[in-house]
């Protein structure tokens, strides 16, 4: 079903498979079975798979190796797992982070989060740079982290009050 075949005809052999895949996976799998067959060695691949109806599935194949009692390679077996799904979402997921670390940079907010049971904080890249902090080195320790808000808070508000007409009174309305 995977490579849209009808389930009711026979298996394809080995060598039929070569109309199920793109020419560049199915030689890697070729290779691999080749060598299994030879030297029993395990494989793991990621392959392109082209359904009947043209459609292109990501899989995983794994094979191995079968011995007789003397040692001699009998059987090669393997599975295959569509991940197509799996890669699409993960291109989705890496489109949206993009797209939120782009958000963020031109607005300048920044995200973080805690994870309290580990006691590890997180931080955006626009969060390091609102603290002028390294983003290659950890976020500050959550004390760290809540003196610099702190810190930045008070300095904020001294150069507003600094920057603040002179007409402004402090009551909230204008003199």
């Amino acid at each position: 079903r995977i490579a849209g075949r009808d389930p009711e005809a026979p298996p394809a052999g080995f060598k039929d498979h070569a109309s199920l895949y793109t020419t560049e996976s199915f030689s890697r799998l070729s290779a691999a079975v080749e060598r299994a067959v030879r030297t029993g060695t395990s494989f793991e691949l990621e392959l392109e798979l082209v359904r009947a109806d043209g459609a292109v599935r990501s899989l995983t194949s794994r094979g191995e190796a079968e011995r007789d009692p003397a040692g001699r390679v009998v059987l090669v077996r393997g599975t295959i797992h569509d991940v197509t799904e799996h890669r699409q979402a993960q291109a989705a997921l890496r489109d949206s982070e993009a797209n939120l670390k782009k958000a963020q940079e031109i607005a300048h907010i920044g995200s973080w989060h805690l994870d309290v049971a580990r006691d590890q904080l997180t931080w955006s890249d626009e969060v390091f740079r609102i603290f002028d902090a390294a983003s290659d080195k950890p976020p500050l320790a959550l004390p760290g982290w809540w003196q610099r808000t702190q810190d930045l808070s008070r300095s904020g508000a001294t150069s507003l009050t600094k920057s603040a007409p002179a007409a402004w009174t402090g009551s909230g309305k204008h003199a």
